[in-house]
């Protein structure tokens, strides 16, 4: 059912800085540092207990910190032995392996002992760290854990305190919506790779439906397009799977194989993105491989094995990463499948991979021994 009430525009929305990941983490490194009086420390114990499910309560007294964007870490807070990091991901996702980085980058001064120190990976979409030592916590949390507070409703803080609360309120019931109920948000699917501008707020599809301009105007489409993906990969149990996008346009790529060449090795594997369906054949550090990598003769081969069958005509030869394809254009996006023809349609492309694979594999190895 539709929910067509029209949302409260907040002080943060009516700046534009809802989705501003930098005005989040330092509004909240804000409130974090407010005065006992409006925040006091018991709170703040059961604040900070609450977000980092800790077993015990942190002790706070006067030598306690707060800082934002330290050494790339964008929320550090110091107690008495007990040291916490937040890193916020609102509209992005971990790249570079940055929470195997982010953990060495601590100052001296503000370390505590290993097992006093706490990371929190905050996202809209929960979204899993890579390296453990970090937990998962998404903004429903943070919103949750900060509706808990007395606040100290008469101190003049507490305004801002409350449109910070409502814009959380606004951030995660509007994604929330849209993923109990995703096939009402065309637009987020469609309109992902378009600039804000060329979004007409006029239009009748944001005009009638309040959540979907909210998501125009902040620009959510692609961040909510890569949440729907993940929880389709969870539905179905997919393994080896890597979430991306290109151009504002989420996109899956599933591994099924790899596959050694000589002492280099390759993946197989399909990718969706948008209407698109490619099965592609890639080096394994993708980002750090060469064109060159795959040969004339690897091209021909993977040509010979899966173009023009089971309707992928296309033939999209490396360009300057070591990566080749075969696609075709398919009768609906992705988010039109409903769950069981998703199912279905998956698994019948793994099952052409499975066919098509020894093929693929004694040609290629042939090649390497000449």
């Amino acid at each position: 059912m539709k929910n067509t009430m029209k949302m409260q525009s907040t002080f943060f929305e009516s700046l534009m800085l809802a989705d501003a990941e930098r005005i989040h983490s330092q509004t909240l490194a804000w409130i974090l540092n407010l005065h006992e009086t409006i925040f006091p420390k018991q709170e703040k114990k059961y604040f900070f207990k609450s977000l980092f499910n800790l077993s015990n309560n942190i002790i706070i007294e006067d030598n306690y910190f707060v800082g934002t964007e330290i050494n790339n870490l964008d929320i550090v807070i110091r107690t008495n032995d007990t040291t916490l990091v937040i890193e916020n991901k609102l509209k992005s996702s971990e790249h570079s392996f940055q929470s195997d980085k982010y953990l060495n980058a601590l100052p001296v001064n503000l370390r505590s002992c290993e097992e006093n120190t706490y990371f929190a990976f905050l996202s809209l979409t929960a979204e899993s760290p890579k390296n453990s030592r970090w937990i998962s916590v998404s903004f429903e949390n943070l919103l949750e854990s900060l509706q808990c507070i007395q606040w100290n409703k008469e101190d003049r803080s507490y305004t801002f305190i409350e449109e910070y609360i409502k814009t959380l309120e606004n951030l995660v019931g509007a994604f929330n919506h849209f993923m109990q109920n995703h096939h009402e948000y065309e637009t987020v699917f469609m309109d992902g790779h378009k600039k804000k501008h060329e979004k007409d707020p006029e239009d009748e599809k944001y005009k009638s439906y309040s959540k979907k301009e909210y998501i125009r105007k902040n620009q959510l489409e692609t961040i909510f397009q890569k949440a729907f993906i993940k929880k389709v990969v969870s539905d179905l149990n997919l393994k080896d799977y890597h979430i991306s996008e290109t151009h504002g346009v989420a996109l899956l790529q599933v591994n099924r194989k790899k596959i050694i060449l000589g002492n280099k090795p390759f993946f197989l594997g399909f990718q969706f993105q948008g209407n698109t369906l490619k099965i592609n054949f890639a080096g394994e550090e993708y980002g750090k491989s060469k064109a060159n990598q795959i040969t004339n003769e690897m091209i021909a081969v993977f040509e010979s094995v899966f173009k023009n069958k089971n309707g992928f005509t296309r033939l999209n030869k490396p360009k300057t990463k070591a990566y080749m394809s075969v696609s075709k254009k398919l009768d609906k996006q992705l988010f039109e499948y409903n769950m069981d023809e998703l199912k279905v349609f998956i698994q019948v492309i793994l099952q052409n991979l499975d066919i098509f694979l020894p093929e693929l594999e004694s040609k290629l190895k042939e090649l390497c021994k000449t």
